[in-house]
């Protein structure tokens, strides 16, 4: 089934940018019919379920998995939580200072805090356990 549905997600996906885009092809002649709005709806609601059952379906066969890399950041995730506010403060307040545009500066952001949260709280915990 999810072979299926993602070989044909695509026809009511593009079902709908059609219905979407028709409008703008012939502005004068158009009008919303009840056949427009339920092609619109119908598209659009189809597309939508066939999307979300790729995803969670994808979920399930490639991300649900275990591992050191998946345990390690599970471990983390509480501690993570904790302090991500303070290091995106500090790292976007480093980041003001740097001449590069604030579309450079949004994902650089959210790299340097995902992997600094991720690393204190790692190191924090390696080390509470070796002194206790």
């Amino acid at each position: 089934m999810y072979n299926i549905v993602n070989a044909i997600a695509w026809i009511p996906l593009t079902f709908h940018i059609f219905t979407r885009l028709f409008p703008f092809f012939d502005p004068e002649n158009f009008a919303v019919t009840p056949l427009y709005r339920l092609a619109w709806w119908i598209s659009f609601y189809l597309a939508l379920a066939c999307l979300l059952y790729l995803m969670v379906e994808s979920f399930r066969r490639y991300l649900d998995k275990t591992g050191r890399i998946w345990g390690e950041l599970n471990r983390n995730s509480y501690g993570v939580y904790i302090i991500h506010v303070i290091v995106i403060g500090v790292f976007g307040t480093l980041l003001l200072w740097l001449n590069i545009p604030a579309a450079a500066k949004y994902p650089l952001l959210f790299l340097l805090t995902y992997l600094a949260s991720n690393l204190s709280v790692s190191v924090y915990r390696v080390l509470v356990r070796r002194i206790f």
